[in-house]
């Protein structure tokens, strides 16, 4: 799969703002490094609560596409599935830091696999994967820079 020419097919529409949301994410992995330790713990919890927030979100994006697939057996897997990450998201809520993140790592792992099943059963343009599994490995970079940050920083 050619990444960079499925990703030339992504409407600017989708893609823009799928790059720009992994903006805070990689503010919140790196703001540990560049500032005192008093602001650490608001980092890590912006991280987590966005992180939660963007595993809902596309969580949510099967629902919109099995609304637009009446009738189509995966139609109902995709409404099904659709709660899932918010449920998920919700749980990182909870845990310290590191199982947080741990855990969206998870749950946005899983999510890239729903989305290649669901994408493949529906029939989505190819650059809809391309493009979740760039986000998707954008996301999984900042936590892992998240949890290096606090190994590193303090």
């Amino acid at each position: 799969m050619n990444i960079a020419g499925l990703l030339r097919d992504a409407p600017p529409a989708a893609f823009w703002p799928g790059v720009a949301g992994l903006l805070p994410f990689l503010a919140c992995a790196l703001l540990p490094l560049v500032t005192g330790p008093q602001w650490h713990p608001l980092a890590q919890q912006a991280l987590v609560g966005y992180g939660a927030l963007i595993l809902t979100f596309v969580g949510a994006v099967h629902w919109g596409i099995a609304l637009m697939a009446p009738g189509h057996p995966a139609a109902a897997r995709g409404h099904a599935w659709s709660v899932v990450p918010a449920l998920w998201a919700w749980l990182a809520l909870f845990p310290p830091f590191i199982p947080a993140i741990g855990l969206l790592a998870a749950g946005f792992i899983v999510q890239l696999a729903m989305d290649c099943r669901f994408a493949a059963a529906l029939r989505l343009p190819a650059w809809y994967l391309a493009l979740r599994l760039v986000l998707t490995a954008g996301v999984l970079l900042s936590l892992l820079a998240a949890s290096l940050a606090v190994a590193f920083a303090g």
